[in-house]
């Protein structure tokens, strides 16, 4: 099994939201997402769907966008051809070839074991010979610190704790207002006591 990495994605849908959501909740079963299919929301503004939520990634989250969004000529997605009907899949494409629709992700990735941050933004759609594929830019890998985690996922040092030891986080917070009472703890903190963990 892949190395999972933590993914927080948000997803811009145009003209395609009711297929693509089909799609991310057929995939949900899958140890590797589009999105969790039980921690995303979804905005409803005319022809564009914004779906937010999590995902895991199978080493990163860009081999999540490769297996679900890349098409080599009139094949099945990969990953859909030996996990699980590719109906809602098949829909999806016809959706985007149909209407010109795109699919536009904006993703922060992380996998603590392997000590990596990164920030990335994907347009997915139907090329001229009519494959899908995604095209990926990315902000560049960053070294797992606390402080990254915050940057790229833009969220709180206690939210970051949390991702990163989950309910064991707590403990350092516990510790920490007890040793330094009304005082606010860096990201660096963290990182100190969590690599003694």
């Amino acid at each position: 099994m892949a190395n999972i990495s933590v993914a927080k994605v948000t997803i811009i849908a145009e003209k395609v939201g009711p297929e693509l959501e089909a799609y991310i909740e057929s995939a949900g079963g899958s140890d590797y997402t589009i999105l969790d299919a039980d921690s995303y929301t979804v905005e409803k503004q005319g022809d564009t769907w914004v779906f937010r939520g999590a995902a895991r990634g199978r080493w990163n989250y860009g081999n999540n966008l490769a297996d679900y969004f890349s098409q080599a000529g009139d094949e099945a997605l990969p990953l859909l051809a030996d996990e699980w009907n590719d109906t809602e899949a098949s829909a999806f494409v016809e959706a985007l070839r149909a209407r010109g629709g795109t699919v536009r992700f904006v993703v922060a990735d992380s996998e603590e074991g392997a000590g990596w941050v990164e920030t990335s933004t994907a347009i997915c759609r139907v090329d001229n010979s009519g494959r899908l594929c995604c095209e990926t830019k990315g902000a560049g890998r960053v070294p797992y610190t606390t402080a990254n985690v915050m940057a790229a996922y833009d969220c709180t040092l206690r939210e970051a704790a949390y991702l990163r030891l989950e309910e064991d986080a707590e403990e350092f917070f516990e510790e920490w207002d007890a040793e330094h009472p009304g005082q606010e703890p860096r990201p660096e903190d963290f990182d100190e006591w969590a690599e003694a963990w």
